[in-house]
């Protein structure tokens, strides 16, 4: 885990393997006040990440591998209650948990370059009401999805392109 505090408003964890993160997880339970935490796997972080549309079809497709894969996030997850903000991109997931539909104050979600099928978590996704933005960049989704998305909470933002990707870090690094 990262030094900080015990309990910040803003928390990262930067793990190294599958064990790592569950008792960093476990760790941080008592932090009830965290609005935003980012899970990150260093050694994830590097790899390089190739956008194309799929020829004549309507869904998109990206390659990268994840060095290591976390499956999926802990129920616990929702103990957050103050959460407004959650990365998990590069985790290596491949589903959303249920609970996840519990983080009603959720207003930013992170979860680029995992292995999730977004068809199979859009009813999870399109029940956090309150979320805002979405980044979806190397997700397995289609246009049914993002239309889903749009009409059940039409104010969303969707960033999952390479253009949208490209602004994203313009942004990041004019901030440091």
């Amino acid at each position: 885990m990262t030094h900080q505090s015990p309990c910040m408003e803003k928390m990262i964890l930067n793990i190294d393997n599958v064990e790592s993160f569950k008792t960093d997880f476990k760790r941080i339970l008592v932090c009830k006040n965290i609005t935003d935490l980012t899970v990150q796997v260093p050694v994830n972080q590097n790899n390089w990440a190739v956008f194309s549309r799929i020829n004549g079809a309507s869904d998109y497709a990206c390659s990268f591998e994840n060095t290591i894969k976390l499956v999926s996030l802990p129920d616990e997850i929702t103990d957050f209650k103050e959460l407004k903000k959650l990365n998990v991109s590069r985790l290596g997931i491949s589903h959303l948990p249920d609970s996840i539909t519990k983080l009603s104050q959720l207003k930013n979600l992170d979860v680029s370059f995992n292995e999730i099928d977004l068809t199979n978590e859009c009813n999870k996704i399109i029940s956090l009401k309150n979320l805002e933005v979405i980044k979806i960049y190397g997700c397995k989704f289609d246009d049914k999805v993002l239309n889903q998305l749009k009409v059940h909470n039409p104010s969303i933002i969707i960033r999952y392109s390479e253009i949208h990707l490209v602004e994203d870090m313009k942004v990041k690094s004019s901030l440091h």
